[in-house]
């Protein structure tokens, strides 16, 4: 179990990240956003090794298009 703890730490920290960095005035919850999606960018490219920079572009179409059908 303290394994498994250890290997999710980073991935467990991105709710801390965004929760205290608008707690404590550090940033908005737009800037808090901006930051999540390079902290997840940065911790799946180094840290997990599971994102491949020729995945972005697709990850970015179905972001785009998931978020213009909500906003639908």
């Amino acid at each position: 179990i303290l394994r498994s703890f250890v290997r999710a730490l980073p991935a467990l920290l991105l709710p801390v990240i965004i929760l205290g960095g608008i707690h404590f005035g550090v940033f908005t919850p737009t800037e808090a956003s901006a930051a999540a999606v390079f902290y997840a960018l940065i911790v799946g490219r180094f840290v997990y090794g599971t994102l491949r920079l020729p995945m972005l572009p697709a990850i970015l179409l179905r972001t785009a298009l998931l978020t213009a059908s909500i906003l639908m």
